[in-house]
């Protein structure tokens, strides 16, 4: 099949608005269509692609000798050969427009008016740079002018520009977002995620996949099937277009074409451009394992000589014209390069900086009177208050719209909020998880709903390394909770009961919030929306109607990383969080009544935790035991308890406790479950111990 040709799913019969059934019709079979004709480009156009392709591939070729040279730090990664397809690609969108460059794709930034400067601060680490050294040469991120930096996982860069798109549609706004893929990224599940939640969620974002022949030393043949990639998009119901990505003209038309028609229907397109990566993967990498012969064929069809050919023959260049261009643009790039060298690297003390964006000081928050509710009521009313207050807000995740979730938390939501704020989504969290990261960093606050802890796995690159590393790298926060019922109790056996608090407080960056009262519950919901970090909301699923409390008008806010003692004592200390607190305060009760007043204190905030309240209650008490739901070995109590013996070891009477689950996965049997968690006459003989010790 020619790589210039075209092929469009059927048409669905979709209503005007976003709330038509995800089920719409799609039959039929994928259609033909006729060979695109070459377009016409007026010679203002055309100029400009050809240096928008000239100062990649020129900047590229200086970047191979300060490579051997060793003046660049890390690996080198260029997009020789895809010159016209970083170039038509930024040229075609509009100013209002993101892009999601991929590793080789530094001539997006050129196209979009990033300079040869700034670009090179970025490349040689210095403190001036994008990323002030944070970060690599290849994950640039320049916002201001609609260009987003990806990283280093393949693939998973293409949801979060998606929901760069998606923040345009939930504000009624004409945003177009495009992100790029390899050919042997396609094969991740986070390919298939992307465009199938954009397309059952009307995103008007295009993917475009640089088939460069080879994933790394991997050729088509061993990567995938299909008659060609664009292929794939029968499947999700969106057209889908391979073309030679060589021509410079071609491609632009076609992406122009698909930016319009996505700006006017809001659908997403997948466009497949056939290239060679002329290079090896990185420029440590000789790149062997591709035929000679291949590599001849294609460096006949190198865009920046072959558009050269048609400018002389149009008479829009002249080869002096082209010569001088030439030494204009390396003069720039020299400059550049001079200046860069001259900068200093970045200073040590800032390495330690721009982990969390900061957060202003809470603004006022809707009144409140004394009532009592329970701990899901809390939830509940609080994302209510904050969807009516704040039309940033929306809420996102599978079956929380017309079934209101498992818990029935969002029950109602739809109703009042609509379907561009309460938006259900197939089951795809890496795919949901990334659109909601690109909304935040868009100027939206969005509330994702995680059905059960244990699911989180499934997106977790989309958390750690997006999420949490976005604002140290770029300085763009990422304002979005992540709800997540969590823990044991309810017979729901080893895959719905985790506690993974111990999986995210290792990651800089985020912050976790365990609430284990009403009051917790709403006050930190509040905080944790009004927050401009990802924040991990564990809600402890047994505590749900299980808890009902009377909670006062200043629990309506509660600041994230503040600890509460939840009872006084002097005695020993028991620190804990969510679910544990209730075992606590029963174990609390018992020995009061053989006259041993402990003190309990409450964390509610995991990361950051609030040291000065635990270490000043180890003062007053000299003993401590560190008490959690998750399982012993690697649990956030070692954290704690280590800490403590760090700190406060003059105070210690004796040595930190730790009392927590068996290290085992959840049982499914009741008798098994209670088996394994921490109860309330463990407690109690803990506690005795250590008074006695």
């Amino acid at each position: 099949m020619s790589p210039s040709t075209s092929r469009t799913a059927p048409k669905s019969k979709r209503q005007n608005n976003r709330s038509s059934s995800a089920s719409s019709s799609r039959s039929g079979k994928a259609k033909k269509t006729p060979q695109k004709k070459q377009p016409k480009i007026d010679e203002k156009l055309g100029l400009s692609l050809y240096e928008a392709m000239l100062r990649t591939f020129l900047f590229e070729d200086r970047l191979n000798t300060l490579y051997r040279q060793g003046e660049l730090f890390g690996g080198l990664y260029t997009g020789s050969g895809n010159e016209a397809v970083s170039a038509a690609a930024a040229l075609a969108l509009g100013k209002e427009d993101v892009i999601g460059p991929s590793h080789r794709g530094i001539g997006v930034h050129f196209a979009r008016g990033v300079s040869f400067q700034d670009m090179m601060l970025q490349l040689m680490a210095r403190g001036a740079g994008g990323t002030k050294g944070r970060d690599n040469a290849a994950h640039q991120c320049s916002p201001e002018f609609g260009v987003l930096g990806n990283i280093s996982h393949m693939g998973a860069w293409t949801p979060v520009a998606a929901g760069c798109a998606l923040a345009g549609v939930i504000r009624d706004e004409d945003i177009v977002a495009l992100s790029f893929i390899g050919d042997g990224s396609s094969s991740l599940g986070v390919f298939h995620e992307t465009l199938n939640c954009c397309s059952v969620m009307d995103v008007p974002f295009i993917m475009i996949i640089e088939n460069n022949q080879y994933a790394y030393s991997t050729p088509n043949e061993l990567q995938f099937r299909c008659e060609q990639l664009s292929d794939r998009a029968l499947g999700y119901g969106i057209e889908g277009t391979t073309i030679d990505g060589t021509d410079i003209e071609l491609v632009y038309a076609t992406i122009k074409e698909s930016v319009e028609a996505a700006r006017r229907d809001k659908r997403p397109r997948l466009i497949e451009t056939q290239t060679m990566r002329m290079r090896g993967h990185s420029a440590a990498d000789e790149g062997s394992y591709v035929p000679r012969e291949l590599l001849e064929t294609w460096g006949k069809k190198d865009p920046v000589t072959q558009y050269e050919k048609v400018l002389l023959k149009r008479g829009w260049h002249t080869e002096d014209s082209i010569r001088e261009l030439r030494e204009s643009i390396n003069a720039e790039i020299e400059s550049a390069v001079a200046f860069a060298k001259a900068s200093p690297l970045p200073e040590t003390e800032t390495v330690l900086e721009d982990v969390y964006a900061e957060t202003p000081a809470p603004a006022a928050y809707p009144s409140a009177t004394a009532q009592t509710m329970t701990y899901l009521e809390a939830i509940r009313e609080t994302l209510l208050e904050e969807m009516r207050d704040d039309a940033s807000t929306f809420c996102i995740g599978e079956d929380i719209g017309n079934f209101g979730g498992p818990f029935k938390i969002t029950k109602g939501f739809l109703e009042e909020f609509g379907r561009r704020r309460v938006i259900d989504t197939p089951i795809a969290e890496n795919g949901f998880v990334g659109l909601a990261i690109g909304a935040a960093l868009w100027g939206m606050k969005p509330i994702v709903e995680i059905q059960f802890a244990d699911f989180v796995t499934e997106a977790f690159t989309q958390i750690v390394y997006n999420a949490a590393k976005m604002h140290y790298r770029t300085g763009m926060p990422v304002p979005m909770v992540l709800r997540m019922p969590v823990g044991a109790g309810m017979s729901a056996g080893p895959f719905h009961s985790a506690n993974p608090e111990s999986w995210f407080c290792h990651v800089p960056g985020l912050k976790v919030v365990a609430p284990a009262t009403v009051a917790d519950a709403r006050g930190l919901m509040r905080a944790a929306i009004r927050d401009r970090n990802p924040v991990i909301f564990l809600e402890h699923k047994f505590l749900y109607r299980r808890i009902k409390e009377a909670i006062r008008p200043e629990d309506a806010f509660i600041p994230l990383g503040q600890a509460h003692v939840d009872r006084e004592g002097d005695r020993a200390t028991i620190v804990t969080y969510g679910a544990s607190l209730h075992r606590a305060r029963e174990a609390a009760e018992q020995l009061s009544d053989e006259g041993m007043e402990v003190e309990i204190v409450n964390l509610r905030s995991l990361l950051p935790w609030d040291r000065e309240t635990v270490f000043k209650s180890v003062r007053k008490t000299g003993k401590v035991l560190v008490l959690h739901e998750a399982p012993r070995t690697a649990g956030f109590g070692g954290e704690i308890a280590a800490e403590i013996a760090e700190n406060m070891f003059e105070y210690l009477d004796a040595p930190p406790q730790r009392l927590a689950s068996h290290d085992t996965p959840v049982p499914f049997a009741p008798n098994l479950e209670q088996f394994v968690l921490p109860s309330v006459e463990d407690i109690v003989f803990r506690c005795n111990s250590l008074i006695e010790y």
